[in-house]
């Protein structure tokens, strides 16, 4: 993927300036625009049953992203506690990508 090498050269380039760069990668989010592929997940067209099938299949947390876990990830990285991070791509992605 071009935003790993896209965010390693930023992050080398503004750290002069000291400006951080980090990218937030969320996966699959719970929201109205994933209901037709949450529907297709189920043999019956159920949305719920479609959340259910993709998350037992694709993700070891066993569940789908909600709009909450999202936001504290941005505010640490906003804020001076992450100071020392830069140059990272910070899948949330409940576990997706380690499986």
């Amino acid at each position: 993927m071009a935003i790993y090498g896209l965010t390693r050269m930023l992050a080398i380039e503004f750290e002069p300036y000291n400006i951080k760069v980090n990218v937030v990668a969320p996966c699959n989010i719970v929201t109205p625009l994933n209901v037709p592929l949450y529907e297709s997940m189920s043999p019956k067209g159920d949305v719920e049953e479609g959340k259910r099938i993709l998350a037992d299949k694709y993700y070891p947390i066993g569940r789908l992203g909600e709009v909450r876990d999202i936001p504290l990830w941005m505010v640490y990285l906003a804020s001076e506690e992450s100071d020392f991070v830069t140059g990272h791509i910070l899948f949330i992605d409940g576990g997706y990508y380690a499986s």
